[in-house]
């Protein structure tokens, strides 16, 4: 399954929208204030209103509608197979009105097929007909506030899945916690001694969702190995580069990015328990800040990696880091800008970082005082002024060392039959 097209009028800040998003990876960028999280919430929000494949709706409030207008209406259009989930959802201060239904068509306007195939799944996979035979499409928003701060000793008020329909439990709520995943882990010693000689389904699905979590952590985090568990007190640690770490003494970007993993994984080996191998499950992954406190290198290769591991996912995301989308055709990323709905660049694969800050995220990627030192150093040179821009260039070495942009000065000097200005002894200088 994945979300096809959404439309959006009067949400927040947002200006009107309607977007055929790309059925695999769609990232929002754009500088703060843009509504890169508004519209993950928007689209968590309208999924929320296609019942058959979320536990809960979401709650439009009237702080969301947009302060010049008194009305917010919205539209989605999800892909299910052979057929189509839509929904539309309009919110007053005075009325709420939401609709949803399945057709064959996906036209928005042909609610004929109320009961459609997913209605139908549904209620077998409830009923206990079918719990463990059928898999069900997973939809699942993780927000900024995902990082797992504590191990509770015990977890009140939890109740384990029963069947695959209850991977959908908190999973669009913007206080989205981890405590199914924490509660899989305690039990996992006991699963795995239990699994070899027992072949209950249920048992069996417990175990298949431990196997699913270390698989996709090692898979997109190869340094990391499986997750263990201590009892008396409980602790959960992980092996990474052959040492032995407890889960709260890895960094902030480990730790997110694990239980983001963790979860993930499990949900989808909760909905798919009819799959040899759950990760291949679909489902709509939201993410809001995908590159959260990561260190570069992984920015640059998490988007490949999760592809990879989760093929059957669209995943909908958000960023602020060039890196992510230097390995991203450009009909995956959407810029946003304000009064101006969401749109393609027009390359990005491939780009360096610079070129993707300069070009997409329209930032300079240089500080200002050099980009103006160089500019200064060309007009220079284009005014045949030599001596003057020799004397600019040695000042700039002296504070930035040989960067490549210094080289690509004095080759301009050269270009113009001129000497270039020495910048071995201002070198010399700035290290000594």
């Amino acid at each position: 399954m994945f979300v096809q097209h959404i439309e959006g009028h009067n949400f927040r800040g947002l200006p009107d929208f309607s977007l055929d998003l790309h059925k695999r990876l769609n990232i929002f960028i754009g500088n703060n204030g843009t509504g890169k999280s508004s519209i993950l919430y928007f689209i968590a929000l309208m999924v929320s209103q296609c019942r058959n494949i979320t536990k809960y709706e979401l709650s439009c409030k009237y702080s969301d509608i947009n302060n010049e207008s008194n009305e917010f209406n919205g539209k989605i259009k999800c892909k299910h197979e052979n057929s189509y989930v839509i929904a539309s959802y309009s919110y007053s201060e005075n009325e709420k009105k939401s609709k949803y239904f399945e057709n064959f068509s996906g036209e928005f306007n042909d609610s004929n097929e109320k009961n459609g195939p997913l209605f139908q799944l549904r209620k077998e996979v409830e009923e206990g007909v079918i719990p463990f035979k059928k898999n069900f499409p997973l939809v699942v928003s993780y927000p900024t506030n995902r990082a797992i701060l504590e191990i509770p000793e015990r977890i009140r008020g939890f109740k384990p899945a029963v069947n695959p329909v209850d991977a959908l439990d908190n999973a669009l709520e913007s206080n989205l916690d981890f405590r199914s995943f924490i509660a899989l882990l305690r039990m996992s010693e006991n699963y795995a001694k239990i699994t070899k000689q027992n072949n209950d389904p249920y048992i069996q699905w417990k175990a298949k969702q431990i196997q699913a979590v270390n698989t996709a952590i090692s898979t997109v985090i190869p340094e990391f190995g499986q997750l263990h568990v201590t009892q008396n007190p409980f602790k959960i640690s992980i092996l990474k580069k052959e040492k032995q770490f407890y889960f709260l003494q890895l960094s902030d970007g480990e730790k997110c990015l694990i239980a983001l993993l963790g979860d993930l994984a499990q949900r989808l080996a909760i909905c798919n328990p009819a799959l040899d191998n759950p990760l291949e499950g679909d489902g709509v992954v939201l993410i809001d800040e995908l590159d959260l406190h990561l260190h570069p290198a992984w920015q640059s290769t998490l988007i490949e990696k999760l592809l990879k591991t989760f093929p059957n996912c669209q995943f909908i995301v958000t960023t602020h880091s060039p890196l992510v989308l230097s390995s991203v055709e450009a009909d995956s990323i959407w810029i946003m800008q304000d009064e101006c709905a969401p749109y393609h660049p027009e390359r990005s694969y491939g780009m360096e970082a610079s070129e993707l800050l300069r070009e997409i995220m329209g930032t300079q990627s240089r500080p200002q005082a050099v980009t103006t030192a160089l500019e200064d150093i060309d007009r220079l040179i284009d005014a045949e002024k030599f001596d003057e821009a020799r004397a600019a260039i040695r000042k700039l070495a002296s504070v930035t060392g040989k960067i490549p942009a210094i080289y690509a000065a004095n080759s301009y000097l050269t270009m113009m039959g001129e000497e270039q200005a020495d910048i071995e002894d201002e070198e010399r200088d700035t290290h000594s």
